[in-house]
């Protein structure tokens, strides 16, 4: 479902991060457009499935990876919160993600 519109998603979500100035982007987009398609792409596999579970554990996996590169994890929940406001942008008046979130 989410595969069909991650182009709108993504779109939508760096568009909120540089309009916020979120994670640095501006010194950085490259690596959080490429960020960002990883974590969409992961959600996207997880949706298909119906497995929150398989997300949380990515999500968990990706927190350990930005602390040993000393990363603010803070930076994931921000951009998790903008990429869930994306989606409901796209897919407005639907629950169905949230419990991915």
């Amino acid at each position: 479902m989410l595969d069909q519109h991650r182009t709108d998603i993504l779109r939508l979500s760096l568009q909120k991060m540089v309009s916020e100035d979120v994670c640095d982007i501006r010194k950085n987009r490259d690596i959080c457009e490429r960020d960002m398609k990883y974590i969409l792409q992961y959600l996207s596999q997880a949706v298909d499935l119906d497995s929150p579970i398989l997300f949380r554990d990515f999500t968990t996996w990706l927190a350990d990876v930005l602390i040993n590169k000393k990363i603010p994890v803070s930076y994931l929940r921000t951009s998790y919160d903008i990429l869930h406001e994306g989606i409901h942008t796209v897919f407005p008046g639907e629950s169905w993600m949230d419990p991915f979130f």
